[in-house]
């Protein structure tokens, strides 16, 4: 597989991914099998404000590209999960993609949860 010099450029982050589920009203979340230490790096897009009645909440859209290992195919990472980086920065995931054409990258738009 042929990487992109830009992905190889970017500074590249642990990432952990959670499943959340919701039960009798409260959330509770698990890691994903085999989806503990998954290599990523990230995009950071734009910054937007929301204003509600109860205050002020600053959303901050960012872009994760994951690369297949060798030999494996992309991480399934879907529109349920949580990625959280060795910082313990919490993202919700949005949308993904497969960008690559061959299964080669993968694109996750989240939103930084505080």
């Amino acid at each position: 597989m042929i990487k992109s010099r830009l992905q190889e450029r970017r500074t590249q982050l642990t990432i952990t991914v959670k499943v959340k589920t919701l039960s009798s009203g409260q959330y509770s979340e698990a890691t994903v099998s085999g989806m503990s230490a998954l290599t990523a790096t990230r995009e950071q897009r734009d910054a937007f404000e929301i204003t509600d009645d109860a205050g002020t909440q600053v959303l901050v859209s960012d872009v994760f590209w994951f690369e297949a290992i060798a030999g494996a195919s992309l991480p399934a990472i879907e529109e349920q999960h949580v990625l959280i980086d060795a910082s313990s920065v919490r993202y919700e995931v949005l949308s993904v993609a497969d960008q690559g054409g061959d299964g080669d990258r993968l694109r996750v738009m989240t939103k930084r949860l505080r």
